[in-house]
């Protein structure tokens, strides 16, 4: 999402990172974020808000809002996973705040219909519905001492869309017919 900020913005963009580093997983973001906007676009600047996890279930839209309206600087907002952002939309256009993009991580398949709707213009997403059957194959792998085949797994990689290049139809992104193929796969019907 960071790249789409620096594209859309011309390479000049201000944002707010929204994270919840209290969770090991997320807590490196920040760090990471921030050598990547300095590594790619000098004239972007980039704001961080930490959610702490107790906060999570509360109106964080409102929390997103009321730190925008600090800097009005901030053009765009990006969340490190889709549901800390709920009402986001609703929430900066009640505080004005209109020429902000918010920009979604995680896409549920709720929020690919609001993407495609124009309330968000952009969020990114992985394979949801693939994944725990890929995780169940690593798995399957493993207790037959099989190659877990890491090295192809280890990203399930992201597709970027946009209102404009949502895809019709879909809701995710997951491979033709994956359930099918990893039951020819694994010999079951």
């Amino acid at each position: 999402m960071l790249d789409k900020m620096i594209v859309d913005s011309g390479g000049t963009g201000s944002a707010l990172l929204v994270n919840a580093p209290d969770f090991p997983n997320l807590a490196p973001i920040n760090d990471s974020a921030q050598q990547y906007v300095a590594d790619n676009c000098s004239e972007c600047s980039l704001e961080f808000l930490g959610i702490p996890a107790a906060d999570l279930g509360g109106d964080v839209a409102s929390t997103i809002a009321a730190k925008v309206r600090q800097n009005p600087d901030i053009k765009y907002v990006i969340t490190t996973f889709s549901s800390v952002a709920t009402g986001l939309a609703p929430a900066l256009k009640s505080a004005g705040l209109t020429d902000v993009k918010p920009y979604l991580s995680g896409l549920s398949e709720a929020e690919v219909e609001l993407v495609r709707n124009g309330t968000y213009p952009a969020g990114d997403l992985y394979p949801v519905n693939d994944y725990p059957w890929l995780l169940f194959d690593q798995i399957a792998r493993f207790s037959v001492g099989a190659d877990t085949l890491q090295a192809q797994h280890d990203s399930t990689g992201l597709q970027l869309w946009t209102t404009e290049t949502v895809p019709d139809g879909m809701t995710s992104w997951d491979p033709p017919n994956y359930q099918e193929q990893y039951k020819k796969l694994w010999l079951i019907t």
